[in-house]
This record gives structure tokens, C-alpha cells and sequence, in this order.
């Protein structure tokens, strides 16, 4: 049987001083589980939501995965910019259609040329 267990809520308000993850590090040098990194409360640094463990090879793996994820995403929105600059990089107008009334927009052509 299944549960659906939902994710907790990790919002911060932007004037909070609770960081959205704590990453601590063991201080025995021989420990298996050398990095633990958790998920505070949004309300209180001390209540943890979630924590992970991970060894040296795991944390290894996680910074690859994350820089990986990162370039991808820097990439998408490249392209998409790119894509972007392709279709609206000459001269367009993006005045409103309509005044503020629903009339035409007043014609204001001659205001770029210089009149």
C-alpha cells in the first residue's frame, strides 16, 4: 500500500534569517557519514524537516549532479534568450494597442523623430 506523504514547506520570507540549508561537518576525521546536510523549519532554525547524510563519495556525487543540473538549466535559459533575441531583436513597438479608455492609441510617431 502506498502513502502520499507531501513535501513540507520550505517557503522563506525574504526578511528571514533562517537559511534554507544547514551543512554541517564531522569533526572526527575518520567519521563514515562526514557531511550532514538538513532542511530547517521556516519558522525555527532549531526544528529539522529533513536531514541527509552522506559520505565522501555521496557528497562527491551530489556536487557533480548539482553543477551538472545548474549548467543544463544556464543553458535552457540561454537558448531561450537566444531564441528570444532572434525574434524581437530589431526594432518593435510594444506600445498598447488601446488607451486607457479602450480608444486608439494616440499616433506619436513624430515624437521619435525628433518633433
Amino acid at each position: 500500500m502506498r502513502t502520499y506523504v507531501s513535501s513540507p514547506d520550505t517557503s522563506r520570507d525574504p526578511d528571514s534569517d533562517i537559511p534554507l540549508f544547514i551543512i554541517d561537518v564531522a569533526s572526527n576525521v575518520c567519521a563514515t557519514e562526514a557531511y550532514t546536510i538538513r532542511v530547517p523549519h521556516k519558522d525555527n532554525r532549531y526544528i529539522t524537516l529533513m536531514s541527509f547524510a552522506l559520505t565522501d563519495d555521496e557528497c562527491d556525487d551530489l556536487i557533480e549532479q548539482l553543477a551538472e543540473a545548474r549548467f543544463t538549466r544556464l543553458r535552457q535559459q540561454e537558448q531561450a534568450y537566444e531564441q528570444l533575441h532572434a525574434k524581437f531583436a530589431g526594432q518593435f513597438d510594444n506600445r498598447p494597442l488601446a488607451g486607457f479608455d479602450g480608444e486608439p492609441a494616440p499616433d506619436d510617431t513624430h515624437l521619435a523623430e525628433g518633433e
